[in-house]
């Protein structure tokens, strides 16, 4: 072989080489390595735009990832009272009245690693289960109005700020309560009669997650607290409190649509109580009373007892009284309702009386606002009305407007031996302070705008007044 032939053979060799390791060419550009694109999670939800007081809120989003990624979620502007769980998205908590507001800006994310996605921006606005929030108690020692002690001072315990931590969950209404428990119901079900066994030294609170009954509950035992339920049916009920000592309902609600035709009442202290406390609970529309004909529907009846607190409560448009003091006849033995202290309350727009007084005696109606109603087939539209018994009835520091009467003692069963009228302001009315009776009415301090007549006594029944610092 020549040196030109061996040439040729390497050439052709190392050609060869290059076709085999770069492969046969197709006449165009070579194909780059496909890449794996990562493909962003989507969230969906809409979260509630509201929460209530010492009721529970909770919002879990839904989220994918088409690529099978893990996914954690994180949070912006949470607001104070939630947690938040990063593995599930969950935002959940229970508000309290130092909540009360709107917190905006809230941002829930989510997340692969990689890539995120976020749900808008919103708000959460807290509201006060009564309507309104109440002001903030005053220390046990001090009053809670004029002449009102502290329940503190006689319970031993604070059954208006009472709120132990949770010792246990449970989804419906237990028909027992022991000494020292804190139970959360979430459910609707479960019992309508729970005995509390509890002591001054170990009260219980049985507290409700605010989801709705149908079903009103019977309370009895001592030291304890009911809080938070909620109650919807004109025919339902709520709380009755039955031979109860060292007991308080506060925080609930009946809410009906002035459809129900029975008689009766939504909220009750029934037998031989003794210090129970009625406290920021809101009652309305119930059995609407149209002005023709009555279904006898009260808000608040304290039929029995000693030593009862009605504080800051909102009771409005049910179909007779907001709150009835006593019975319409006295219990055997003379038993009736003793010592009764009514503050902070907004009754109106019923279809009988905001306060109506029967066989009771020693009450202290101080700094309530009472108004919106008028003459009906059963009431002549006054603000309270004092007859059968009713004595020894101390009426102060209210605000009381746009109603018939503001104050009245009647002559129906025998009306109050002695009211007293003091530092109150009437407005819009056809009548102040009407003493027809036969007592004696001491009427001072009071601010009389836009009344016809400020004071009627009949004297042809025996009643006499003292009046004097009016204007």
């Amino acid at each position: 072989m020549t040196l030109i032939h061996e040439r040729i053979c390497r050439l052709l060799g190392i050609a060869a080489a290059a076709f085999l390791l770069t492969g046969c060419p197709t006449g165009g550009s070579s194909t780059a390595p496909a890449t794996h694109t990562n493909t962003p999670p989507v969230i969906s939800g809409t979260p509630a735009a509201s929460a209530t007081v010492s009721c529970g809120y909770s919002f879990a989003p839904t989220a994918s990832d088409a690529d099978g990624d893990l996914l954690t979620f994180s949070i912006q502007q949470q607001p104070t009272w939630t947690d938040f769980d990063p593995e599930t998205g969950q935002l959940s908590g229970q508000p309290g009245n130092a909540d009360i507001g709107i917190h905006s800006g809230t941002v829930i994310s989510v997340s692969d690693g990689d890539k995120s996605a976020s749900l808008p921006a919103f708000s959460i606005e807290v509201t006060a289960q009564g309507e309104e929030p109440p002001s903030p108690p005053p220390p046990p020692g001090e009053e809670i109005a004029r002449n009102v002690p502290h329940p503190a001072d006689f319970f031993g315990w604070d059954p208006l700020t009472f709120d132990p931590p949770t010792t246990q969950t449970v989804s419906s209404v237990p028909s027992s309560v022991s000494a020292g428990s804190s139970i959360l119901v979430t459910g609707t079900g479960g019992e309508n009669r729970v005995t509390f066994n509890c002591t001054q030294a170990a009260p219980c609170l049985l507290k409700s997650s605010c989801a709705v009954r149908s079903q009103a509950i019977q309370v009895s035992g001592s030291h304890f607290v009911v809080d938070g339920f909620v109650f919807q049916g004109d025919d339902t009920g709520s709380i009755y409190v039955v031979n109860a000592i060292f007991a308080a309902v506060r925080n609930t609600e009946h809410g009906g649509t002035n459809t129900t035709t029975s008689n009766g009442t939504s909220m009750s202290a029934e037998g031989a109580n003794n210090n129970v406390v009625f406290y920021n609970n809101h009652i309305h529309n119930i059995a609407r009373n149209d002005g023709s004909s009555e279904v006898d529907h009260m808000g608040l009846t304290v039929a029995d007892g000693s030593n009862t607190w009605v504080i800051d409560n909102h009771i409005h448009e049910v179909g007779a009284d907001s709150l009835k003091l006593g019975q319409n006849v006295s219990r055997a033995g003379g038993i009736f309702p003793t010592n009764i202290w009514v503050t902070g309350n907004r009754f109106y727009g019923n279809g009988e009386n905001p306060i109506d007084i029967k066989w009771s005696q020693d009450i202290w109606i101080v700094d309530n606002e009472l108004y919106g109603v008028s003459a009906s087939v059963s009431s002549s539209g006054e603000a309270i009305v004092i007859h059968e018994s009713g004595d020894f009835v101390h009426i102060l520091d209210n605000y009381i407007h746009d109603v018939r009467v503001g104050v009245e003692t009647a002559t129906s069963g025998g009306g109050a031996s002695y009211i007293e009228v003091d530092g109150n302001t009437f407005e819009n009315m056809d009548i102040g302070v009407h003493n027809r009776g036969g007592g004696h009415a001491d009427v001072t301090n009071n601010t009389f705008t836009d009344v016809d007549q400020p004071i009627v006594t009949d004297t042809n029944n025996g009643s006499t007044t003292t009046a004097s610092g009016n204007n």
